[in-house]
């Protein structure tokens, strides 16, 4: 129901299916949803920001048509994962960092 509401993409784009609205209209949703289910205002969250926020800022797009178009009806619900030892449930406390390594296999 929020996928044919437009509410799973709210911030994404119209050119790839998105309802293309703002961060304001996407916290009036989203306080709205959470005040009468709590559990449907998570999943809304989760799929607009965790999932789709970093795709839409960083993908390319190839990336974003395969990984953020199909999630953006309701059919598929994007996730987060967080697995940290001794943060919890914490995503701000995360510490583990990568770097990159060049070898003589990867110089490029």
């Amino acid at each position: 129901m929020m996928g044919e509401l437009g509410l799973m993409g709210m911030v994404a784009p119209e050119e790839l299916g998105g309802a293309g609205m703002g961060y304001l209209a996407y916290a009036v949703a989203m306080e709205e949803i959470s005040r009468g289910c709590a559990t449907a205002g998570v999943i809304l969250s989760v799929n607009n920001s965790l999932y789709l926020g970093p795709l839409l800022a960083h993908g390319n797009q190839e990336q974003q048509e395969k990984w953020v178009t199909p999630f953006l009806d309701g059919d598929h619900v994007g996730c987060f994962c967080l697995s940290e030892p001794g943060n919890g449930s914490d995503a701000g406390a995360a510490s583990t960092d990568c770097k990159t390594q060049r070898t003589l296999d990867n110089m490029s």
